[in-house]
């Protein structure tokens, strides 16, 4: 509706300059006179897990995925949620429900990485590789893809890999202090010292 429309961009404004609970109540209010409104539920229940107010939002999600099945930012929100619970392979299963939705969905590849790319857990390097090639696939200049990238050849052993990445993710944002020393250090390792320096400067 349209008074839907309204009170949903009204809450985008005070969440744009961190008035929460302004931002909720229009949010709710929203709902009130739609309770069906994709964006407003999906912002609510973003609402609801900053909170920590897992329920509230899981219950808004699931209610909203089943009245709309066939979109996605529900179901990214989903994963996100589940992860903020501690669910890691929830969260996977509903990142990877969203490529299959659609395909390109370029933050879910990246997303998936950063869950099968945990350290001191399991980790699916392989599989984390492939999600961040296809997120640089959709965004060649994704800076932080790169940079996971990058770590993830670290953790493989390819070291060639790694330097090509955070070599290019330098040439993009020379500032970027962790992939300065993550470079540093390779060169360092590498016996590369006159190299290692110069990056190690630029910190």
């Amino acid at each position: 509706s349209e008074r839907a429309d309204s009170l949903y961009e009204a809450a985008q404004s005070h969440l744009r300059g961190r008035r929460m609970q302004a931002a909720e109540r229009d949010l709710r209010l929203a709902l009130q006179a739609d309770s069906t409104h994709y964006n407003t539920s999906v912002a609510l229940s973003r609402v609801h897990r900053q909170w920590r107010r897992y329920a509230a939002a899981e219950r808004l999600l699931v209610r909203t995925m089943a009245v709309h099945p066939h979109r996605v930012e529900a179901p990214f929100e989903y994963a996100r949620l589940r992860s903020a619970m501690g669910d890691r392979p929830g969260a996977i299963g509903s990142l990877r429900q969203v490529i299959e939705q659609e395909p390109a969905t370029q933050a879910a590849y990246s997303a998936l990485a950063r869950l099968l790319v945990i350290p001191g857990r399991q980790m699916d390097l392989g599989a984390a590789a492939a999600a961040l090639d296809q997120a640089l696939a959709l965004d060649p200049g994704d800076q932080q893809a790169m940079f996971y990238r990058g770590q993830v050849d670290l953790y493989r052993g390819d070291w060639q890999g790694a330097r090509g990445f955070f070599s290019d993710l330098l040439q993009l944002r020379p500032d970027h202090f962790a992939t300065s020393y993550q470079l540093g250090h390779l060169h360092y390792r590498q016996a590369e010292y006159t190299d290692a320096a110069r990056l190690f400067a630029r910190m």
